[in-house]
């Protein structure tokens, strides 16, 4: 199965694959994915590139539709980002197409100009070597035969056969992260340091020659005991194994637990990796870290990763109050992050002033409204937040008053007070992610495709 999208890279991964598969003995395959992202008029000019090209070379081509659910609300309402839920939707749509037509393996077009931006990208995020590894070859049933090739090789290669491809307009902007990078940073680093994308290409080997060494050596030293959900260790040979080790034990099973497309933040991984490991002998139990519906525990001498359904609860309520942006964490495991970006829901920078409080709504809360004040209880009673749910809703003050409130967290939908009429789409608006706090999950995804 090739994944085709129409684009210069898969439409010379079609060619490559439709010319050597006689000779291979393959039956091919080609899938279109319809994201329902793009204006219709381009979708479809390029659903029908995808047809006819596939018709010439007599390959049967698979279309999957836009989805029912639009992508864009899907980000909105869980709080990701579209590129995220785009990448989950096109590689389940992918499987399920490759499955129906009973491929074993699927191929992408992405190249080493791809494996240089995910690897900025991962840098850039903190990643370890696990992330530095990049863009794998070959993770059934997914391939990618051109991944040492650059971006140029396939372009001659389509001038040369005088074959034409299509362009996605959203390649021209600078809305997603991916085009960031590619656009803004890699020329600048390219300036810098003439040939990066082979220093980066050889970072990710020796990361991943690191990773499986002490994946294996962890697996070994420190073999996890599984249970319907939980995992434990032996609790003196975790604190006798290298951190190293104990880290990638600890993110294994807190991956496993947490669930597909949950992202384990770093922080609280590190703070059960470097946790105290008390005394001698004790079989007391203790917290060693809590936060993200994730609790890590000493007890009967074996060390315990249990998910902890419900959050953190908090008797009389939480708040956290920001300088400047930034993240501030409270000792039974919750957190609190804001920033800014372009593309954010939030109030624009400059329509509210720091200090800012991000807190559990109060008696007589009331938030500004175009005609007036309204209770918050009133908005969410109206919004149908259940009443066990309200008193985590996050609330967002400033000295004015109450800037917004965050109704998405629970379900229904965020409300801020009245800003200016118009504002440049490019202003940077305030985002808020908070962790470990209430009934409710947050919701994070992996930057790493399957």
């Amino acid at each position: 199965m090739v994944a085709f999208s129409g684009g210069s890279d898969s439409t010379a991964l079609l060619l490559a694959v439709a010319t050597v598969a006689p000779a291979l003995d393959i039956t091919v395959r080609a899938a279109w994915v319809d994201h329902g992202i793009r204006p219709a008029s381009e979708r479809a000019r390029e659903r029908n590139f995808v047809e006819a090209l596939t018709a010439r070379l007599g390959i049967p081509c698979r279309i999957t539709e836009a989805p029912e659910d639009p992508l864009e609300a899907r980000a909105a309402r869980l709080k990701t980002s579209l590129e995220a839920e785009a990448r989950d939707f096109r590689y389940a749509a992918l499987r399920a197409e490759a499955d129906r037509a009973g491929c074993q393996r699927i191929l992408t077009a992405h190249t080493r100009d791809d494996q240089a931006e995910t690897l900025l990208a991962r840098i850039f995020s903190g990643s370890g070597a696990g992330g530095l590894r990049g863009i794998p070859e070959d993770r059934p049933p997914f391939l990618r035969p051109f991944l040492s090739l650059p971006k140029a090789a396939l372009i001659r290669y389509l001038e040369d056969r005088g074959q034409d491809w299509r362009e996605d307009s959203t390649n021209a902007g600078d809305d997603y992260q991916r085009n960031r990078i590619r656009r803004r940073l890699i020329p600048a680093v390219e300036k810098a340091f003439p040939g990066f994308r082979k220093a980066l290409a050889a970072l990710a080997e020796k990361s991943r020659l690191d990773e499986d060494l002490l994946s294996a050596l962890s697996r070994s030293e420190l073999p996890a005991s599984r249970s319907e959900g939980q995992s434990s260790f032996d609790a003196r040979a975790f604190h006798a194994a290298h951190p190293a080790l104990r880290l990638r034990a600890l993110t294994a099973e807190a991956s496993r637990l947490a669930g597909p497309g949950r992202r384990v933040p770093y922080a609280l991984l590190r703070a059960a990796v470097f946790a105290d490991p008390g005394q001698p002998g004790s079989t007391a139990p203790r917290i060693l870290a809590q936060g993200t519906g994730l609790r890590f525990a000493e007890e009967d001498g074996r060390i315990l990763v249990t998910p902890v359904s419900g959050g953190v609860t908090i008797p009389g309520g939480y708040s956290f109050q920001f300088e400047r942006p930034g993240t501030l964490r409270i000792d039974t495991g919750g957190s609190c992050t804001v920033y800014f970006r372009p593309g954010s829901a939030g109030p624009a920078e400059g329509t509210f002033e720091f200090p800012l409080v991000v807190r559990s709504r109060l008696p007589g809360d009331r938030i500004a409204i175009r005609d007036g004040r309204k209770p918050l209880d009133e908005l969410l009673a109206e919004w149908k937040v259940p009443r066990e749910w309200r008193e985590y809703v996050p609330v967002l003050e400033d000295r004015s008053g109450i800037v917004g409130i965050l109704g998405s967290r629970a379900g229904a939908r965020d409300r801020y007070r009245p800003g200016p009429a118009s504002l440049d789409a490019s202003v940077p608006r305030l985002a808020v992610e908070i962790e470990g706090i209430g009934p409710f999950r947050s919701i994070e995804r992996s930057a790493e495709a399957p």
